[in-house]
């Protein structure tokens, strides 16, 4: 311990002492009595200054507290400033008008539809409303646009959008300030207008306010063109209006349909079933009757009879099915057709219990008498009902039902439904369940349009079937002033005969367009490939028991692939799904032979011949049996519909008994290089409607005629020299100034 060290020691004793020396005299001072009470006054300022620190303490910690506040309002204050500067900046054009009420109106297609708002209703009396108050649409708030999709969005601006909201409610105020005045306080023209509002108005519509196209070309001044339908579908999504769509058309397509084409593809297919049963009954019926069993190939050549006398029933209605629809209508026409189907349905049903065959050739017969009818006024039927923008898409449901009731056969006909011993003769008579169908509830539905305006000259009536097809909200007018264009270019031009359609020039190539189209349509190899499926799946190793399904399966595909159809057809055209599917089928028709030919030798080759075969019935499904079936009834016009929808409907028959009849020969000479006759076809199809063929997609009937002499520098003759000096505008602006 050195020197340092000692000292801080003795230091530390020293002051030790020092405090203790202070203590003994404080102590010595405490008890002196003068002294005392010094020290308990000092006791007390000492107590005093403690509660002050307290106090000052805690309401530095109050100062604290509140400052921190000051600064957190000082933060909400500058975002207020901030938020207000940008109002100031970006107030919207358009701004809610006090005391909008909040009562939600539905109706028509542009229907006046108010949000309710969330604020608190002072108690007191309910206030009546005006009893002739024109409610209006709210404008859009900056939340509801930036809450609407994108894609719905396109280019439109917030601006863009309450100013088609503010023509909407300038129509709704117009149009209900004539229909809340008396009519003799009204001028001619207010009162003419006051009838036409009220001739609108629908079960569906009345009480509410609505309006129609018409009515926001008129007193809005707009036009009602893809972008203003555009921002109704955000209206719409914003819960400002409904549109009021008939479901009336839809009605008329799924009935028509299941007595139409689908008693054509469901008796092309329903036959696969119950052939074996059919053939016991044959030889029962022989047997019974001369006593004896029948030869095989004498079997088969009953059975081949069976088979192709649909085609002979087909060809009669076919021939008789365009008088009958100009002379009964198209509505009627169909009924009297039930009444066919039916009675097949009955002599099906018999056969069995009566052990005559017979009778199912002769039900054969009137089954296809129903099928080549049906095949005609089904498709006139739906196109005339249908409006020019969905006439495509309606089209393409000739062919889906097509499809469908090939399905339905091959469905029905499986052994776990219909397709036994004791349930085929129901199979055979479906048709008349679906003709009773339709017999039962087409009368509920109106006629054709084009055919009440045009060969009836009924004009209220057509204007009434529109509306009740289309909805209140469709404005007929465009479309009956088409249809009477075309009427006034055809004036004083009777219905055609076939050997007027077969000598006209002018017509010629849509002539050939039907010849090329519907004979390719049987010609195409279609029944190749849905016989030649059999052999595939089975090298692909599907068993015997389950080959059934696997064409049911195929049968699915062409249903789906037609359906799906619809939603290209519009945007894509026909031309070009015919061109494209007649060069995608040859080209699978091709790359099918070599597959087929190569199934021998390589083992995997079967499932690229499975591949082939679905991408073969894609392109077959939205392009021939889409777009054929339709086509005469879109490029003729109407004095030449019924003379053209005949050579089409026998064209499709005879090539069906010709497929039918030769093609078991060429199977057998050529095995699966029978493909590349369908090749040849198929290919030199597609060359003839890419270079002879125009678009039909939205034109009128007249719009297509000048395409197809335009394209072929025709000069002009007949029909066109009436269009020579009137242009097509010019003519329905005199129509419309003379009705």
């Amino acid at each position: 311990m050195n020197h340092c060290e000692f000292e801080e020691v003795t230091r530390h004793i020293n002051d030790k002492i020092s405090v203790i020396k202070r203590l003994l005299e404080l102590r010595a001072v405490a008890k002196d009595p003068d002294k005392r009470g010094t020290l308990i006054k000092v006791e007390q300022e000492v107590n005093a200054i403690n509660e002050l620190l307290d106090r000052f303490e805690r309401h530095v910690g109050q100062q604290r507290d509140l400052l921190k506040h000051l600064k957190d309002l000082e933060e909400f204050f500058q975002l207020d400033e901030q938020d207000a500067h940008h109002l100031k900046n970006n107030t919207p054009l358009h701004m809610p008008r006090k005391g909008q009420q909040a009562a939600p109106q539905e109706g028509g297609q542009v229907a006046v539809q108010s949000r309710q708002t969330d604020a608190p209703q002072k108690p007191g009396p309910p206030k009546k409303n005006p009893r002739n108050q024109i409610k209006e649409m709210e404008f859009i708030t900056v939340p509801e646009f930036d809450s609407i999709p994108p894609y719905m969005k396109g280019r439109v601006t917030y601006d863009q959008l309450n100013a088609a909201v503010q023509s909407i409610n300038t129509t709704v105020t117009a149009k209900y300030k004539i229909l809340h005045q008396p009519i003799k306080s009204l001028n001619n023209v207010s009162r003419a207008l006051h009838q036409r509002f009220k001739d609108q108005e629908t079960k569906d519509t009345k009480g509410q306010f609505f309006i129609v196209e018409q009515d926001i070309r008129e007193f809005a001044q707009l036009k009602v063109d893809k972008r203003f339908v555009g921002m109704l579908n955000m209206l719409r999504h914003c819960q400002r209006l409904r549109e009021l769509r008939s479901p009336v058309l839809l009605a008329v397509i799924l009935i028509s349909g299941i007595g139409g084409t689908f008693q054509y593809g469901f008796n092309i297919s329903v036959l696969n079933s119950p052939s074996v049963f059919i053939k016991n009954l044959v030889n029962s019926t022989c047997q019974q009757r001369y006593g004896r069993s029948l030869e095989p190939w004498e079997l088969t050549l009953i059975w081949s009879f069976i088979v192709s006398i649909y085609c002979i029933g087909g060809l009669i209605g076919t021939l008789s099915a365009g008088r009958l629809a100009a002379v009964y209508g198209r509505k009627k026409t169909l009924l009297l057709n039930n009444v066919v189907a039916i009675c097949g349905a009955v002599l099906m049903l018999l056969s069995k219990t009566t052990l005559s065959f017979e009778m199912i050739i002769v039900g054969r017969i009137v089954y296809g008498i129903n099928a080549g009818v049906s095949l005609i006024v089904h498709t006139l039927y739906i196109l005339e009902c249908a409006p020019k923008r969905l006439r495509g898409m309606v089209g393409v449901s000739v062919a889906s039902f097509v499809s469908l009731g090939k399905f339905s056969g091959q469905l029905l006909g499986i052994s776990e439904l219909l397709g036994t011993e004791e349930r085929w003769i129901w199979l055979l008579a479906f048709s008349g369940v679906t003709g009773l169908l339709q017999l039962l509830t087409l009368p509920f539905f109106p006629e054709s349009p084009r055919y009440l305006l045009l060969e009836r000259a009924d004009r209220h009536g057509c204007e009434m079937a529109l509306r009740r097809l289309w909805g209140a909200t469709k404005d007929p007018k465009p479309e009956m002033e088409d249809m009477l264009a075309e009427d006034a270019a055809l004036k004083g031009v009777k219905i055609h005969r076939l050997m007027d359609l077969f000598l006209d020039v002018n017509v010629r190539w849509q002539l050939l367009t039907v010849i090329v189209t519907f004979v390719t349509l049987q010609l195409c190899g279609i029944n190749a490939v849905y016989l030649y499926s059999f052999d595939v799946f089975q090298a692909a190793g599907i068993p015997n028991e389950n080959l059934h399904y696997a064409a049911l399966g195929t049968g699915l595909c062409e249903i789906s692939t037609s359906i799906a159809c619809v939603l290209i057809i519009e945007s894509t055209g026909k031309k070009v799904l015919l061109f494209r599917g007649y060069l995608g089928m040859a080209a699978a028709l091709a790359l099918l032979t070599i597959t087929l030919y190569l199934q021998e030798f390589v083992s995997w080759m079967s499932y690229c011949s499975m591949v082939l075969i679905c991408i073969y019935i894609l392109f077959f499904s939205t392009g021939p049996a889409a777009v054929t079936a339709p086509l005469p009834g879109e490029i003729f016009t109407q004095s030449y519909k019924p003379a053209a929808f005949t050579v089409a409907g026998t064209l499709n028959w005879v090539g069906l008994f010709l497929v039918g009849m030769l093609f078991p020969l060429i199977v057998k000479h050529l095995d699966y290089f029978c493909f590349l006759i369908f090749f040849v076809f198929c290919f030199f199809s597609g060359v003839f409607v890419w270079f002879n063929v125009p678009e039909t997609k939205n034109k009128t009937v007249l719009e297509i005629t000048e395409d197809f002499n335009k394209m072929h520098q025709k000069p002009r003759r007949s029909l066109e020299s009436k269009l020579s000096s009137v242009h097509i505008n010019d003519i329905q602006a005199a129509v419309s100034t003379k009705l």
